[in-house]
Formats: structure tokens, sequence, C-alpha cells
């Protein structure tokens, strides 16, 4: 069964970019790293704003995911308002890359997580990019 349309389109770029993971060499293999802490970084802060019933729940649907490749989120934050459900759409990205990643998806809400922030600077992105989507 051959895929069709966007599918297809997420399939060739899934391809593309498993290629250049296993091409990429030491720099790249960092670069990824690093990306991956920062993800780390922002599910721990999630985890902490459930448990103080900020947020109602999160889910992070995986590296290399439809949402992460063709829509540049990171991870789906579910908060409860007054009458529904509020799904945030969050994308964690570095400096270097956020003003790309803005351009590219400009309904995607950008965490920019610098190399020497520190926890709480992060949390407080975090929390203001929620309060501002709602």
């Amino acid at each position: 069964m051959r895929a069709k349309g966007s599918m297809r389109k997420y399939l060739d770029v899934r391809r593309k970019v498993e290629k250049e993971i296993a091409s990429g060499g030491k720099e790249e293999a960092i670069g990824r790293l690093i990306g991956k802490h920062r993800e780390f970084l922002v599910i721990k802060i999630l985890e902490a704003l459930k448990r103080e019933g900020i947020i109602r729940d999160f889910i992070a649907p995986g590296n290399l995911s439809y949402s992460d490749l063709e829509r540049g989120i990171d991870v789906f934050v579910v908060k409860v308002g007054e009458s529904k459900y509020h799904v945030i759409p969050l994308s964690v990205t570095g400096k270097a890359w956020a003003a790309k990643h803005m351009e590219k998806h400009p309904e995607i809400p950008v965490i920019e997580i610098g190399f020497k922030d520190k926890y709480d600077a992060i949390k407080e992105k975090v929390e203001k990019e929620i309060r501002q989507y709602i």
C-alpha cells in the first residue's frame, strides 16, 4: 500500500532525516543530544506543573513523529479552562534555531532554551507560553 498526500511527504522527510542522522558526524550527534536534553528539561517541568495542578497533562509525540517533523511540535500540553480543555502545542529549541522555527511554524509557540538557562528560567518560559496561548 502506498502512502498518499501529506503522509507520503512525511515519510519522505522522515527517511531524509534518518539518513542525515545516520551519516552525521560528531557535531551533529552532540547537537541532537543537546536538543534531547532541552526536551528532557521541559518534560520534567511539565511533570512538576502537572503535580502542582497548573496543567492537566501533556503528551510528547516523540522524535521523528509527524507532529515533530511536519508541524514542529515537541509536546502537547493539556490545560483545563473554565468551560473546556485546551490543547497547547509547544516547540522546544535553542536560540540558534528559534527564528527559523517561528518563520516555518508561526502558529506554534516556541520555548527557546539557551545552553546556560537554569531550571527556574525555563519553567518561567514554559508557564508564559501556556498562559499566552489560552
